[in-house]
C-alpha cells in the first residue's frame, strides 16, 4: 500500500531541480574563493503555490504567495544553497527559506526567490 502511494505521489512531480551550494576553496594563490557546486542534479519535484491573504490597518488587504518544494524524502538540502526548479517550461531560482516537512515518502520545503548566497 505505501510503495502504491509513493508512486502515485511521484507520478504528479512534473518538475526538475538542481540544487547548488556555496563552498570555500582556495585557489593557487592559496587565497579562500567562493565556488558553486552542484550538490543534486535534474531531482524530480513538484513546485506548489498557495496565495494568502492578509490585511492591515495602513495598507488594506494583499495578497501573498507562499512557494513549496515537494520531493523524495531522502534528497538533503542544506540552509541557505541555491535550488534551481524547472517545472512547466518555466525556470525560477530560490533558497529555502525554513526547515523541510519530512514525511514517509517525500518532504515539503517552504521556499523564497533567490536573491544571492547568505
Amino acid at each position: 500500500m505505501v510503495e502504491g502511494y509513493k508512486k502515485a505521489l511521484t507520478s504528479l512531480w512534473i518538475g526538475k531541480c538542481d540544487i547548488y551550494v556555496l563552498k570555500h576553496v582556495q585557489n593557487k594563490n592559496g587565497r579562500s574563493e567562493a565556488r558553486e557546486e552542484k550538490l543534486h542534479e535534474q531531482v524530480p519535484c513538484r513546485i506548489s503555490y498557495k496565495d494568502i491573504a492578509t490585511t492591515d490597518l495602513q495598507d488594506g488587504a494583499r495578497v501573498v504567495q507562499s512557494t513549496k518544494l515537494i520531493l523524495d524524502a531522502g534528497v538533503k538540502i542544506p540552509p541557505g544553497c541555491k535550488i534551481v526548479v524547472t517545472q512547466n517550461g518555466v525556470t525560477e531560482t530560490y533558497t529555502r527559506s525554513g526547515l523541510p516537512a519530512v514525511y514517509t515518502n517525500h518532504q515539503e520545503v517552504e521556499l523564497t526567490l533567490f536573491k544571492e548566497y547568505a
